[in-house]
Order: C-alpha cells, then sequence, then structure tokens
C-alpha cells in the first residue's frame, strides 16, 4: 500500500474508531515519505472536505447516487496517463434518467480566492473520463463563503504547470444545480414575528437571548400576512439571514418582537443546510443532512420564495452536455 492510502486508512481509522495518540503515531510512523507525515494534518484535512461533500451532495434533490472511487491505481504507473477521481454522482435528468458525472474535490482555505491545480493532474484526470465517456467537473469547497461550486476544465485559466480559478469566475459559472443545489432568491424583505415569555421555565424550549422563552414564530412578506413556523424553521433565518428589530412590544411577562431581513439574498440549497446544522452543532451525517436540507425547502416554498436554476456564464461543451442532459428543453 502506498503512502497516501496509508494516510487515507488512518483518517478513516481516526473519525470511526475511539483511537489513542500512542497508536495513531504508530500508525504514522509506517508512512515512508517524511514529507507525507510532517503534513498529515493537511491530508485529514482534505479528506475531511471529502467526507463532507460525499454526505451532503447525497442529500441534494436530484442526486440518486454518490460513490466514492478507490483510489488505489495499479499498476502503479498508470498514474502518469490516468487519475481516478474522488467520487462519481448519478443525477436524475428532467427525463427521468439517471446520467454519470465523475467528480475530483479540491477546497480553497481560509481568505484565498483562488484554487490552483497541477496540469499534470487535471490532464490525468481528464484522460481516465475520456476513456470511460464521462463528463468530468472539479467539485469546489470555498471556505470563507461556505459554498461549493461544481466547474468544468474549461472554466480554468490555463497556465505552464497549473491551472487556476477564481472565486467569482467560480460562481458564475457554477454547475451544481444538475444535481439539485439550487439557489433561492430572496428579493423582497422577511419578516418575522417572535413571541417570547419570560415565565415559562421549560429547558426544552427554545431560549431568546433576552426575552425568555420562545413560545412561537411565525413569517411574512409584507409585515400583514404572517405564517406559523416551527423552530426548526426560525433556524434556517437565524443561520444565514442578517435580521434588525424593528419593533418590540411587553405585555407583562410576554414580549413580542417583529424583525425584518437587511438585504437581498442569493443562499444555496448546499450552504444554507451546511450552515442550518451549524446552528445546531451537530456532526454533519447524512440523515441530519436530508431532514435539514427537507425542511429548507419547504420553508422557502411556505414563503413562496423563487427557486433559480443558473446557467453558467460561459457555455463550454462540458456544460452544453450536462445541461441538455439535466434539462433538455425544459
Amino acid at each position: 500500500m502506498d503512502d497516501i492510502n496509508k494516510i487515507k486508512v488512518i483518517h478513516g481509522i481516526k473519525n470511526k474508531f475511539s483511537v489513542d495518540d500512542t497508536t495513531l503515531k504508530k500508525f504514522i510512523e509506517q508512512i515512508d515519505s517524511s514529507d507525507f507525515k510532517d503534513n498529515i494534518e493537511r491530508f485529514f484535512r482534505g479528506y475531511k472536505v471529502e467526507d463532507n461533500f460525499h454526505i451532503l451532495f447525497s442529500a441534494m434533490p436530484w442526486v440518486k447516487l454518490i460513490h466514492e472511487l478507490g483510489q488505489n491505481q495499479l499498476p502503479t504507473l498508470s498514474k502518469e496517463v490516468y487519475q481516478v477521481p474522488d467520487f462519481t454522482i448519478l443525477f436524475e435528468t428532467s427525463k427521468k434518467e439517471n446520467k454519470p458525472i465523475l467528480l475530483e474535490v479540491k477546497s480553497v482555505k481560509g481568505e484565498s480566492q483562488s484554487l490552483e491545480v497541477m496540469t499534470k493532474q487535471l490532464n490525468a484526470c481528464v484522460e481516465y473520463s475520456k476513456i470511460l465517456g464521462i463528463p468530468f467537473l472539479y467539485a469546489i469547497y470555498w471556505d470563507k463563503y461556505q459554498t461549493w461550486t461544481f466547474n468544468a476544465i474549461e472554466n480554468f485559466e490555463v497556465k505552464t504547470k497549473k491551472n487556476k480559478i477564481k472565486f467569482f469566475d467560480a460562481i458564475k459559472n457554477d454547475m451544481s444545480v444538475i444535481v439539485g443545489d439550487m439557489t433561492f432568491v430572496i428579493s423582497q424583505p422577511i419578516y418575522r414575528k417572535t413571541v417570547c415569555d419570560n415565565s415559562i421555565t421549560d429547558s426544552e424550549k427554545p431560549q431568546h437571548e433576552k426575552f425568555g422563552a420562545i413560545v412561537s414564530d411565525s413569517v411574512s412578506l409584507n409585515n400583514v400576512d404572517f405564517i406559523d413556523i416551527e423552530s426548526l424553521e426560525s433556524a434556517i433565518i437565524d443561520s444565514s439571514i442578517k435580521m434588525k428589530i424593528i419593533d418590540r412590544k411587553t405585555d407583562g411577562d410576554k414580549t413580542t418582537i417583529i424583525e425584518v431581513s437587511d438585504s437581498n439574498y442569493f443562499l444555496k440549497l448546499s450552504t444554507l443546510t451546511l450552515r442550518h446544522l451549524a446552528i445546531f452543532k451537530v456532526e454533519l451525517n447524512e440523515q441530519y443532512a436530508d431532514m435539514s436540507r427537507r425542511i429548507i425547502i419547504e420553508f422557502f416554498k411556505k414563503l413562496k420564495v423563487s427557486q433559480s436554476i443558473s446557467i453558467p456564464n460561459t457555455k463550454t461543451p462540458t456544460s452544453n452536455t450536462l445541461y441538455n442532459q439535466a434539462f433538455g428543453k425544459s
């Protein structure tokens, strides 16, 4: 087993079993490359991003299968020509057919605004996809924005040894909508009415930071016609939409607060799911991701917020193929 696969196995053991530091160190000592040993945490972070991608996108509405591809390639020399990407996704088209995509997962950490990929690595993934006749994309996680984009190789700026894509180019040419990662367009203010009661001591009820137990939440687009929502739905607003208080009334122990959102929003389903679950401080897993995704979609249906089917700014052979498969003439 080569060093890369050893590190992936160690990552799996570390995340699925209770392993003390001494045992973990013994595993790491069996990695031959000193450079890999010194950068072991970087590898772990990368595999964590892949794990999160696997779980999060399994919950997207049109994903029928997401399969992690084993990358233990033999013969070893095959890597000079081919690289097996990280995942295959089968997505459902408007004709109710299932079509495949190959995806290589990358992440952009911290404040960085661009991703660079070694040209040799990119070409090896492309050659593998050509042999199989399956479209190939990069799935990129932009840490600063908690956002995933799916981008074709044609969206990258070609350099001598590296290919580069900037964040705003990635967003403008994002194709993640083909798996159901739609964008919700909030083009008017959202009003939220929250009723709190200081006399209620039930610890299981959601608590307002100042006014006690939250008795009810409701939302409106006109500050007149309010729709009751559950606390899980209200958490969608807390996770992704900035609100400001415009009215507050107190009657004994009860306080009624009216808030309004401060601007327009374009919110992707995958980003909303990540932020929504972060409110509850839970570990991302298949059940939570699927539950959150369903709650988010139903919440915006209640508000009659429109969904945007984004089209890449720059049309390419890859985008033409995938959008024709996904949407046909619809």
